[in-house]
């Protein structure tokens, strides 16, 4: 007698686990609201932090352009405002569906760019400085219900403070 187990056996145990593994992903589900404010503005406040660093060590200006569907980088390249080249992370991006930005600078509603705004006429309304202050602002990510909300504010100093809140 061969001791060992059959194709059958195998087959068997394979879409076990496949069952099994189908169900693990459907109880996981989508991010909840709440985990996905804190989420995507954590991101924004990193984002925010990490360019006022390279500002100061480029000795460049730096700024934020909040769109209505996300954000882009740029910087002041002596003319112009000019989009950050970064590949990476810390390049721009889009928030996920559901969620708003809200903006204020020097505690003034501030308008966030339109989709069909021209790039190359591009001004921040967040401004990182290369002497390491920052133009005060409030930026805040919310759901649509805005029950979850994530604070940003940065103050002349260059302090970068945030606060969740939950009306739940």
């Amino acid at each position: 007698m061969d001791a060992g187990f059959t194709l059958l056996e195998m087959m068997v145990v394979l879409v076990l686990i496949g069952i099994l593994t189908g169900f693990a992903l459907l109880s996981v589900g989508p991010e909840p609201a709440g985990e996905q404010v804190q989420s995507q503005g954590e991101r924004l406040a990193a984002l925010l932090r990490y360019h006022r660093e390279a500002a100061m060590l480029r000795i460049e200006n730096r700024g934020l352009m909040l769109e209505e569907k996300g954000y882009t980088l740029l910087r002041w390249d002596g003319n112009k405002w000019v989009e950050v080249s970064d590949t990476g992370a810390s390049a721009g991006g889009r928030l996920p569906e559901g969620l708003r930005l809200d903006l204020s600078v020097d505690d003034l509603p501030a308008a966030l760019v339109s989709e069909d705004a021209k790039k190359d006429q591009a001004v921040p309304q967040v401004w990182l400085l290369s002497s390491g202050e920052v133009l005060p602002f409030r930026l805040t990510v919310s759901d649509a219900s805005e029950s979850y909300r994530f604070r940003i504010d940065g103050s002349s100093s260059g302090r970068i403070d945030t606060v969740f809140e939950s009306d739940g």
